[in-house]
């Protein structure tokens, strides 16, 4: 799904409702991406009623009959995209999905009411495209991808969440419901990963995401992403991505 070119531009903003309001009807002329960060939002579009609830995004998509009831103190950000690429919507449009805990860290470094172009070489301008691809592939990745056991997506969910924090099989195990050693032959059959490589694997991933699109330091992604320390994080980038955090920065940033 070609959304982005060259050519786009990003407006971000947000805003907070103290008291209950709506707003509409209306139809707009870009792709927008709208993102609940407190309360819950009511949208009606083409009069097909849908529900964001706190912690979930969805794209609008142009010339649509728009209306929506925000609930008291609801607060939400956007996103307005222009591009002239045609917007082949029927993958994503009406889906709703629960932002990943890499949006959550970039959502800072977007800036508010600015317009910036996708062709720029800034840091604002990688941020905006890293987060609006994130949020495309983990629509298209639910659709595309079988759907794990209930249990094993509840330890999936609980490592993406608390990716800081210690993980490990046995905490992943009380968190799903199912003992180490079920979760963990789950997580084979499933993923084909042990729980402790996946995690590995995630934080490794979730590390590369920040070291491309972002300017944090090193330092602050190992914690960010649950190393125990920088020398730690370095190594196991290493092992997985064959190249040293720093190393692997410089020879892909602006890719």
């Amino acid at each position: 799904m070609n959304i982005l070119s060259e050519k786009s531009t990003f407006y971000s903003s947000k805003i907070t409702y103290n008291q209950k309001s709506s707003l509409g009807p209306r139809v707009q002329n870009n792709l927008q991406f709208v993102w609940v960060k407190k309360g819950k939002i009511h949208l009606s579009i083409n009069k097909k009623q849908i529900i964001i609830d706190k912690g979930e995004f969805i794209f609008l998509f142009p010339n649509r009959q728009e209306f929506f009831v925000f609930d008291e103190g609801t607060e939400h950000s956007w996103i307005d995209i222009s591009s002239p690429n045609k917007l082949d919507h029927t993958e994503i449009e009406f889906k709703v999905m629960k932002a990943s805990s890499f949006m959550h860290k970039c959502e800072s470094l977007l800036g508010h009411k600015q317009s910036i172009s996708c062709k720029e070489q800034s840091t604002q301008a990688f941020v905006h495209r890293a987060f609006i691809c994130e949020a495309i592939d983990l629509l298209l990745e639910r659709k595309k991808n079988p759907a794990y056991t209930l249990h094993v997506q509840k330890a999936i969910d609980y490592c993406k969440e608390n990716l800081s924090a210690k993980l490990d099989s046995k905490i992943l195990a009380q968190h799903a419901g199912l003992s180490p050693i079920y979760l963990s032959k789950l997580f084979n059959n499933e993923l084909g990963l042990s729980c402790a490589k996946y995690i590995l694997q995630l934080r490794c991933d979730e590390a590369e995401k920040l070291l491309l699109n972002t300017g944090i330091s090193s330092a602050e992604i190992a914690f960010q992403c649950g190393f125990a320390t920088p020398n730690h994080f370095s190594r196991i980038f290493s092992q997985q991505k064959g190249q040293s955090p720093g190393k692997y920065r410089k020879s892909h940033w602006g890719q």
